[in-house]
């Protein structure tokens, strides 16, 4: 049977989407994120990645040592500032930026609080963004470790959404465990957390 010469198609970079278009963050979670992430703890561990809390390097070897939104989430982060402290040269410096507390962030925050009142058991682990927003408890850790010459400061950023719905949008498609948790909620829960619950969500 002949059959009829088709076009070429050009699949676009990375065969992710069409020459020129943006990829689809949900869809992409929808047909191939779910199922990739299950994978990455073997690949990691294939790589032989740096756990945070055990540095594959030698001591006094590196000028910084810098994490950025990482180190509430550490098991203990007071282990991994120990390793931050054990690889860093005499008089070098560790920087860390962490989350404040969820009255401050409320970008986050709001999420936590509300998800808290339908996932009560889930609590602590919906605030882990804000574990070390108390300044004094994460001078003492850095002390702890052995860090001279603490500084702590609060600083503040704002951004704007001009709706709700554009406030809320992050959290239908984003990954981590808020919008996770949100998720989960939204199926499991006869009384579903959302954007149609004004009085409950106010930024």
């Amino acid at each position: 049977m002949e059959q009829t010469p088709t076009t070429p198609v050009d699949w676009g970079p990375g065969l992710h989407v069409t020459a020129g278009h943006g990829v689809n963050v949900a869809g992409y979670e929808r047909y191939l994120g779910r199922w990739s992430r299950l994978f990455v703890p073997s690949l990691l561990a294939a790589a032989d990645v740096a756990d945070g809390q055990a540095l594959p390097f030698a001591d006094e070897v590196f000028d910084s040592v810098i994490c950025q939104l990482g180190l509430m989430f550490f098991p203990d982060p007071g282990r991994g500032l120990q390793e931050f402290r054990r690889v860093l040269r005499p008089g070098r410096r560790a920087a860390v930026c962490v989350i404040s507390t969820a009255r401050r962030a409320p970008q986050w925050g709001i999420l936590a609080e509300t998800l808290s009142q339908y996932l009560p058991d889930e609590r602590d682990v919906l605030h882990l963004s804000f574990a070390l927003a108390n300044p004094t408890g994460l001078e003492s850790l850095f002390a702890s470790a052995g860090f001279r010459e603490i500084r702590v400061h609060q600083e503040t950023r704002e951004a704007r959404f001009d709706s709700f719905a554009e406030y809320w949008a992050s959290f239908e498609t984003a990954t981590g465990s808020l919008p996770q948790a949100y998720r989960a909620s939204w199926t499991s829960s006869p009384r579903r957390p959302g954007p149609g619950q004004d009085s409950t969500f106010r930024i």
